[in-house]
């Protein structure tokens, strides 16, 4: 019987796959920033540790960030299947045994986490999710001790002859739930395993772990919008949407702007104020209507609504013939892509779903196309219908997307209670000095 290749060795079919997969990446986002490459190392191995917020599309866009091939660990439960496991194993995905599946089945990460050194010392990047699992916040779960495991596993193995680098890396959304948002990859400052261990070695290994962990978290926050976890995380989320409202930047710029009225937010809280607290609630009751009335940030982004909610209509009419025409010539992917997000209650799959759906479903579909309009039409009249045929699914997206806000001003321009609300919170933000 012919020996699997390891998860390291090159593989022709899998280099040829890779940018495929990647066009769709790209194609899934408006806008895609990654920045702090310059921060991986290149003199040794690199274990990448991003913080995990929307699924596969984190390993998706960590993936399309760079151009070389990486590894990486997922549940090991996805492996159950023979056949998914093999598929996975193609895509150098590795399985991880998670904590709640008991001490027996955790000890056979020992033999998975030798084949992680392998891929390390092939100088192969392997990324982890240090979380353990995903979480639509913009918050940290505990870094776990899997990756303090597989650095010093590593370290133990390599480290005389190669440096072991961590690179916490932040991932940032515009949008968890909807297609064709923006996304930023951030890379921050390495880790040097090999220094950080030695130069502690009259510490026990716990205190050692547990000060990487700590290390690797704090990064982590400084690279993406963080909030403290807490009972008042989403007023406080909430209240720096307004705070920021009217910012416009970049998405490493927007970030940095958010984390610092959050850290604003959260020194008034430290301090007792009751009027932050008064603040905080009415926060609390313009999210809930807010929510409930599906208004956007970007509708309450200005007070000149009527021009605005006027160029919408006049933009949603006369892209409506190709929103008719591409709806129809994909129906059959979007009904699919449908079907298969209702299967998820939980909706951090749904990106994620939608994005497999173009991969497989949708790239089969135009091949379809373009078969049946080069037998039906001549080659020149072939090309140009097709070339309105394959960014179809692009701009279903976009503009339901787009009808999505212009419905959100409507509701927002017609719900006077809500904007006396905002006006009402925005007098009470300069009054706390926030």
């Amino acid at each position: 019987m012919k020996k699997r290749k390891g998860v390291e060795e090159k593989n022709l079919l899998y280099n040829i796959i890779k940018p495929f997969v990647c066009f769709w990446v790209r194609r899934s986002y408006k806008k895609r920033e990654v920045i702090g490459t310059e921060n991986i190392p290149k003199d040794g191995s690199v274990i990448f540790a991003p913080n995990h917020c929307n699924t596969l599309m984190d390993a998706l866009v960590i993936l399309n960030a760079t151009k070389e091939a990486k590894a990486f660990g997922a549940r090991a439960d996805l492996f159950n299947n023979k056949i998914l496991a093999s598929f996975l194993h193609f895509l150098k995905i590795i399985p991880i045994v998670r904590k709640r599946y008991g001490i027996r089945e955790v000890q056979k990460n020992n033999e998975i986490f030798e084949t992680i050194v392998k891929v390390l010392e092939s100088k192969m990047p392997f990324c982890i999710f240090p979380e353990g699992t995903h979480r639509t916040k913009h918050s940290l779960l505990p870094i776990g001790k899997g990756i303090w495991r597989v650095a010093k596993l590593a370290y133990e193995r390599l480290g005389s002859k190669q440096k072991i680098y961590i690179v916490p890396v932040g991932i940032e959304y515009s949008d968890y739930f909807h297609m064709r948002g923006r996304s930023l990859v951030s890379f921050g400052q390495a880790i040097d395993i090999n220094e950080f261990i030695e130069s502690r070695s009259d510490k026990t290994e716990s205190n050692v772990q547990i000060e990487l962990r700590q290390i690797i978290k704090d990064r982590i926050s400084n690279l993406i919008t963080f909030v403290e976890d807490n009972d008042d995380y989403e007023k406080v989320v909430e209240l720096a949407r307004i705070m920021t409202a009217e910012f416009r930047g970049t998405m490493k710029e927007e970030v940095d702007n958010n984390n610092h009225y959050i850290r604003r937010i959260e020194n008034k809280m430290q301090q007792g104020s009751k009027k932050v607290t008064k603040l905080l609630n009415k926060v609390e009751h313009f999210f809930n209507k807010r929510k409930n009335l599906n208004i956007v940030q970007e509708s309450y982004r200005t007070d000149d609504h009527l021009p605005i909610i006027i160029k919408r209509i006049a933009l949603i009419i006369l892209g409506a013939p190709y929103f008719i025409f591409s709806s129809l010539v994909s129906l059959p992917v979007i009904i699919i892509s449908e079907f298969i997000v209702k299967k998820f209650k939980d909706r951090a799959f749904h990106n994620s779903a939608r994005f497999l759906v173009l991969l497989f479903i949708n790239s089969l579909w135009l091949l379809i196309w373009a078969i049946v309009l080069l037998i039906v039409c001549k080659w020149y009249i072939a090309i140009v219908l097709f070339a309105l045929i394959a960014p179809s699914m692009i701009y279903y997206y976009d503009y339901a997307n787009y009808a999505r806000i212009l419905w959100s001003d409507i509701t927002w321009f017609r719900r006077k209670d809500i904007k006396a609300l905002l006006t009402e919170i925005e007098k009470d933000i300069v009054n706390c000095y926030i």
